[in-house]
């Protein structure tokens, strides 16, 4: 049974499943530290969130890049504007992670091992989920009996034990999904039997247990035929196993292979051979796929052969190519791979290959790209192999976390 802790005191799929204009640039940084370890990569599961990376090593989360909205977890987020490319520590006992949010209004969702949600990050919306509008710059306990969480864009989304989806946070367009446009500082029960949820910015997907795809939110995201928002859960299609929401659009595979998307495409993020060309209802994109993953503007899935392919927004070379263009078609980028995360907002994308070797490419403004560099200068629009460095001793990452 799924336990709510009510007191007031107190986030892409890896596998199969922000703008800072007008800001001085940092200066660089050595991306070696003193007494500083790499990490075994083969440990490692990385997650990408906005203009920050998160890493699972061994139930151990870490995290990197930007601290505006204390993302970090390291209880400060007073100096917004200083990177930190060098990991930080910031919880034990792991299980999984997922970062969310958009523009400054970020927030991370961590399940322990016993089950139990900790949130963190900005609170405007509620979607720490404490009851309060607060901004978390460290940990803060929720509930307990948790298998899956998604965060988005302002909003939360977790299933607990008994299959049950929970949301809270912003519910502007309906995103949370409970009949109302009302924003929900607590957890509140949405829908039953699903066994998998994908929160985007401004909608939500959600897949049963007998294949069927459910959303709610933007309408334009849905795949419903309308371009109406819905503030309940509306089927959209059958024998689907997996699903990304973006930004404003949404990627789905269903149990033959076959990849659909819908939504927005004016950065081709569809796939669909086009710019501009929205489209309401699902449009077949590629067959052969395993894994799917849907950033603000950009999208990449994992094909049955363990090749990589991405196609959309590359302002920052987020999809790797070598160039700054938008791809309106699926580019074929690297082989070999078995795992990927995109960033969200101004983005940059992170793929794992067979041989462990993890590679990023992208924005790295923030550091988020986990060279230890950071600043535009140190983005790159190729994959670059990526070593995360570790500072040993840094006090933020031996701090308790309260």
């Amino acid at each position: 049974m799924c336990i709510l802790k009510t007191a007031l005191f107190f986030l892409s799929v890896i596998f199969i499943l922000t703008s800072c204009s007008g800001l001085d640039e940092p200066e660089p940084i050595p991306p070696i530290c003193p007494e500083s370890m790499v990490f075994e990569p083969g440990g490692l599961v990385i997650e990408a969130g906005n203009n920050s990376t998160f890493a699972l090593m061994d139930g151990s989360l870490w995290g990197w890049g930007s601290n505006h909205s204390g993302q970090l977890g390291n209880g400060d987020n007073t100096a917004w504007m200083v990177a930190h490319p060098i990991p930080m520590h910031i919880l034990d006992d792991v299980a999984f992670v997922s970062a969310g949010g958009s523009g400054g209004m970020v927030h991370i969702m961590a399940i322990r091992t016993d089950g139990s949600l900790w949130v963190w990050g900005r609170n405007h919306a509620g979607q720490v989920g404490d009851g309060t509008q607060n901004m978390r710059a460290y940990p803060v306990f929720i509930m307990d009996d948790i298998v899956a969480v998604s965060a988005g864009g302002g909003h939360s989304m977790a299933i607990c034990t008994e299959n049950i989806l929970w949301g809270w946070g912003c519910n502007c367009s309906g995103k949370i999904g409970n009949d109302t446009y009302v924003t929900q500082l607590l957890p509140i029960q949405i829908l039953e039997d699903v066994t998998y949820v994908s929160a985007g910015l401004l909608h939500t997907m959600a897949i049963r247990s007998d294949g069927t795809l459910w959303a709610w939110g933007y309408g334009g995201a849905l795949g419903i035929g309308k371009l109406e928002s819905s503030n309940v859960p509306v089927m959209v299609m059958e024998d689907v196993v997996a699903v990304a929401a973006g930004g404003r659009h949404t990627l789905a595979i269903c149990k033959n292979g076959s990849l659909w998307a819908w939504g927005h495409n004016n950065w081709g993020q569809l796939g669909a051979g086009n710019f501009h060309y929205d489209s309401n209802t699902p449009i077949h994109v590629m067959d052969n796929v395993i894994a799917v993953f849907a950033g603000y503007g950009h999208s990449a899935v994992i094909k049955s052969d363990n090749s990589l392919w991405v196609w959309g927004y590359n302002q920052y070379g987020q999809l790797g190519d070598g160039t700054t263009e938008n791809s309106h078609t699926p580019i074929h980028l690297m082989d070999d791979v078995i795992a990927v995360t995109v960033g969200t907002m101004h983005s940059f994308t992170i793929a794992t290959k067979a041989d462990h070797s993890i590679w990023s490419w992208g924005n790295n403004f923030w550091g988020q790209l986990g060279d230890g560099y950071y600043g535009f200068f140190y983005s790159h629009d190729t994959p670059v192999e990526m070593q995360l460095i570790i500072d040993l001793t840094a006090e933020q990452e031996i701090r308790e976390i309260p």
